[in-house]
């Protein structure tokens, strides 16, 4: 292994005890003669969630560090930052997903931190604040590990879920004045738990949330509040029968809701792209792969995202097996396949395995992905040039060391072929 004398930077830490035993348990550095030295570890991201602020949009992540991470545009560049060294918060657990609200003009980070507790960060006007939400909330069990995590704002308030070691679907809320929790799984009729390690899908509409998830059946079920009461539905019984198919075991799945109506997608054992849709009074199965342009099937393990736009259009994405992020399009008259890496001339390889997300931003879509070296990538249409483009984020982020006298954390990555390390100086 070969490194650059000019790429390597020592900082001397500043020692805190409790961040410390943290990264010790994590087997994440060594300290040797006064200087800081982090291991050498595989380059990944995961838990990818983005979100759209004031001024610009936001991805959020876990690094091979188990640090949470965003990177954020700010009308002119990319920025990066390191939330938990930002909020001195405990580590992100290795498996951990991310989650993300815009509440009361702030974001609102959600993952599970090494012991499985429920945590959140958000930005104030004295930095970025750590909340252990399992403790707060009084929550006698902890999350499964690997448990999925998705969140939404209703009435005001966020709403956290997830997968208890139970395998019941367990709720946590702001109250206003405090977190609260509930185990939801005991209140519905019938009772439908969720696979182990199941995948959730949140939306949020007139009041109502809908968590979509998959059973041990491979069914696809959905939980959801009334107004009064939880109800759960098996989805896959109560869509046409000649045309339901079953979710590939533990299948990723994404949401939307849209002119009133509701659709959920997700990958059949063949690794097609299935969609459940809700017309008003019914629900229905289609084969979105076998109705497109192009049959192109997703990679095995394959993220998924979804978005719509208000003239009726949706848009579903995935990676496909020969690790290109591919898009299929509902023009409001048929489904197209599209190959966005294709269409970009990108050689970026997009990790199958890694999560996705997506926002609508001025009108278009842009599609944040992992690629098989671990940075953060997004795909949009750039009306200007009438094509799509793919963006290495990680590449484009700014956060070097600049040594202006600001507080000096060991903490940037430089990148080793599938490996990285981390021994820059970056200032925050």
């Amino acid at each position: 292994m070969l490194l650059r004398a000019d790429s390597l930077q020592l900082c001397k830490p500043r020692f805190n005890r409790n961040r410390f035993k943290d990264l010790l348990t994590g087997k994440l550095l060594l300290c040797l003669a006064g200087y800081l030295l982090v291991a050498v570890l595989p380059a990944h991201a995961q838990g990818l969630t983005s979100l759209l602020v004031t001024g610009g949009d936001h991805a959020y992540f876990v690094d091979a560090n188990q640090h949470v991470n965003q990177m954020y545009f700010t009308g002119s560049g990319w920025t990066f930052q390191d939330i938990t060294l930002a909020a001195n918060a405990p580590l992100a657990a290795a498996q951990s997903e991310v989650t993300s609200l815009l509440v009361g003009g702030g974001d609102h980070v959600y993952f599970f931190d090494l012991h499985w507790h429920v945590a959140q960060m958000y930005p104030s006007s004295n930095g970025w604040i750590y909340q252990d939400l399992t403790a707060l909330s009084g929550m006698p069990d902890a999350p499964v590990t690997g448990s999925s995590i998705t969140s939404a704002l209703l009435g005001g308030a966020d709403y956290v879920f997830y997968q208890g070691s139970d395998n019941h679907v367990k709720q946590l809320w702001w109250t206003g004045q405090r977190w609260a929790g509930a185990d939801l799984s005991p209140m519905t009729q019938p009772v439908i738990l969720p696979s182990r390690g199941s995948k959730f899908s949140l939306v949020s509409e007139g009041g109502r949330l809908h968590l979509y998830y998959t059973g041990s059946d491979q069914h696809v079920d959905q939980l959801f509040w009334t107004g009064s009461a939880w109800v759960c539905q098996d989805l896959t019984v109560a869509a046409d029968q000649t045309a339901a198919v079953k979710a590939t075991n533990n299948s990723s799945l994404s949401s939307v809701f849209a002119n009133n109506l509701s659709y959920v997608y997700y990958f059949s054992p063949s690794m097609h792209i299935m969609q459940l849709a809700w017309d008003g009074s019914h629900w229905h199965n289609f084969d979105l792969t076998f109705a497109s342009s192009a049959k192109v099937v997703a990679a095995a393990n394959s993220g998924l995202t979804s978005f719509n736009f208000t003239n009726g259009m949706q848009f579903v994405c995935y990676v496909d097996p020969n690790k290109h992020v591919d898009q299929l399009w509902w023009n409001t008259q048929s489904w197209i396949n599209q190959d966005l890496t294709g269409f970009s001339g990108a050689s970026t390889q997009a990790s199958p395995q890694a999560d996705m997300a997506s926002l609508v931003i001025g009108g278009g879509g842009h599609i944040y992905y992992t690629d098989t070296t671990g940075h953060i990538n997004q795909l949009y249409y750039d009306n200007n040039v009438k094509n799509w483009v793919n963006q290495d984020l990680t590449a484009l982020s700014s956060g070097r060391p600049n040594n202006n006298g600001g507080h000096s954390l060991c903490r940037e990555y430089i990148h080793l072929g599938s490996s990285l390390i981390a021994i820059e100086n970056v200032q925050y």
